[in-house]
């Protein structure tokens, strides 16, 4: 039982079994900077790789986070960016915007209120309007282990990167389940799994599961290994129901 921490990280190796994609999911979780300090705070990371030979290939990651917290509100925006080109012809190059609200009611229950915007051309997506509310609820929380659980219902609008620019106007349950274990003082590990089905037909869903690994390396600096994986039981048309993203990176806090 030592390494019970590592079994989301094993499950989700084992159900992927291709290549990279790029999903692009935020892990808002794994973002949130831990303090009992009130003000203002912030996080900025980037990796990429240059490649050239036969072809030149550029590949970048950026994201960033603004956080305020206060005596019982917190606000969170959250950006990030991905960019992919070949050749100088732009192979991926998408967006997301979040922006979230907590109140504290009591030591154990949070209300939240979210925004999100998205724009992903390789999930057929040209924009996603997120908008939901509902209870968070703290259900551990110690130096080792804290145990986070969701309840929300957001409504979505969603238009296809299609030529007929479909468009899905709908309403979901949001209900995620994350955890934070800290086996060392330097070291971290975040899994949050959402489950999205539409309120009014359950057979159209959404599973995410995020999963990160956090090393600090001083006070202001940390390493991570980010894997992804999402399932969408109705995908947009040409679009696999299964997409993954593997990714590392630093980031600075301040």
């Amino acid at each position: 039982m030592k390494y019970f921490f590592l079994i989301p990280f094993i499950l989700v190796f084992l159900i992927f079994d291709g290549g990279q994609c790029y999903a692009q999911l935020l892990n808002v979780e794994s973002m949130r900077i831990r303090t009992d300090t009130t003000g203002w705070f912030g996080e900025v990371g980037l990796s990429g790789s240059y490649i050239e030979s036969e072809s030149t290939v550029l590949q970048a990651d950026a994201r960033g986070l603004i956080e305020y917290k206060g005596k019982k509100s917190l606000i969170l925006l959250l950006g990030n960016y991905n960019l992919l080109t070949g050749d100088g012809k732009s192979l991926v190059d998408n967006y997301m915007l979040h922006l979230r609200y907590n109140y504290k009611i009591t030591k154990w229950l949070r209300w939240e209120v979210f925004g999100q915007y998205q724009q992903n051309e390789i999930l057929s997506i040209h924009q996603r309007i997120l908008l939901g509310t509902g209870p968070r609820y703290k259900l551990a929380d110690n130096k080792k282990v804290r145990l986070y659980l969701g309840t929300l219902v957001m409504w979505e609008f969603e238009q296809e990167s299609n030529p007929e620019k479909t468009k899905h106007d709908d309403y979901r349950f949001s209900n995620y389940l994350s955890f934070n274990i800290t086996p060392a003082s330097n070291l971290e590990i975040v899994s949050t799994t959402y489950y999205q089905p539409q309120t009014n037909y359950f057979p159209d869903f959404r599973i995410l599961n995020q999963n990160s690994l956090l090393v600090k390396a001083g006070k202001h600096f940390v390493f991570s290994v980010n894997y992804q994986l999402a399932y969408d039981s109705r995908p947009a048309i040409g679009i696999l129901n299964r997409t993954s993203q593997l990714s590392s990176g630093l980031a600075y806090k301040f």
